[in-house]
């Protein structure tokens, strides 16, 4: 194990031993019938410059990080799920190069499916008695290409349910819009475990989730692919919720989902509103009401932030202050 990787592991001992420590409690010792713990991830970017690094890798690769999470906290089974997400994709941006990426998207529940048990790792036993297991998504099973045990050539094998594990899963289809072209088109959601949220069609929802894709074959040398999100966790929209309060026909409905909805403003969020709110500042002068202002975020990260922001074209410095475009 490189120092890097075991640098990472000790992160995540640290950073949800210190913010979560009641949530992990509950979590390890059985206090709760929840199996997952929600992140926010704005709180994981002010952690630190490590946190901001850590926070950017979840985003570009988040199976390896969910990887390190597990290894951290292994012995404890729960799921660990982030909202607050930075920045909402549209359906313009559902492609290819975005596969196994984390993203977050808005869009309005079309159907919502029963929720119905699927292999989640599925263990095969070759003629040897050798085990090997592979993770499934969507769509049938596949055996594995070779035994897993090193100079075994038995191409055969048999699945072994009680050693595969299963898990809860449910599929919801949302729509979602273009921003630039009079366009929507249906995405499926791929939800498990304990991500339920009762939803009924109309609903609009924030989705943060993996991208996958499927590789359909339907001719000779012609490939479809299918683009669903393996849902990480659901936000609901102000307008949704406030019918749902409203409504005593929802009242089964998963008080989580209300209180993630409730998050804070994002950091970049802030800081444009910041600027907006002091015009007649210089950038060193807004810097400083920025600092004053998110006293509780270290100013090495705001300072990221910033130039996050300047790099991304969206915050241009003038010697009169900061134009945001």
């Amino acid at each position: 194990m490189n120092s890097n990787h075991t640098m990472t592991i000790e992160f995540w001992k640290m950073f949800l031993s210190e913010i979560y420590h009641a949530n992990l409690l509950e979590l390890k010792h059985g206090l709760t019938s929840k199996k997952s713990l929600f992140i926010d991830f704005q709180i994981l970017t002010t952690f630190g410059s490590e946190g901001f690094a850590i926070a950017d890798l979840l985003l570009k690769n988040p199976d390896e990080v969910f990887a390190d999470i597990k290894e951290a906290f292994q012995g404890h089974d729960f799921q660990v799920r982030f909202f607050n997400l930075p920045k909402r994709i549209i359906l313009d941006d559902v492609r290819e190069d975005r596969i196994n990426i984390l993203i977050s998207i808005m869009g309005e529940v079309e159907e919502v499916r029963a929720i119905t048990p699927r292999i989640e790792i599925a263990t095969y036993q070759c003629p040897a008695g050798h085990y090997t297991s592979i993770k499934v998504g969507l769509g049938n099973l596949k055996k594995p290409d070779r035994c897993g045990s090193e100079n075994c050539k038995y191409m055969r094998f048999k699945l072994v349910p009680e050693l595969s594990k299963i898990i809860d899963t449910q599929q919801i289809t949302i729509n979602i819009s273009s921003d630039f072209k009079r366009k929507s088109r249906n995405l499926l959601i791929d939800l498990y475990n304990d991500v339920f949220y009762n939803l009924e069609k109309g609903d609009r929802i924030i989705i943060n989730g993996i991208l996958r894709c499927n590789f359909i074959e339907k001719q000779k040398n012609n490939v479809d692919l299918k683009f669903y999100i393996e849902a990480n966790s659901i936000e609901i929209c102000e307008s949704t919720l406030e019918n749902i309060i409203s409504n005593p026909h929802r009242k089964s409905f998963n008080i989580d989902a209300i209180t993630k909805a409730k998050c804070p403003e994002r950091i970049d969020v802030q800081i444009k509103k910041i600027i907006r709110d002091n015009p007649n500042l210089s950038c060193e002068e807004q810097k400083i009401a920025i600092y004053q202002k998110l006293a509780e975020i270290p100013t090495e990260n705001i300072d990221i932030w910033l130039e996050k922001l300047q790099n991304s074209g969206i915050i241009y410095p003038r010697k009169n202050g900061y134009i945001i475009f």
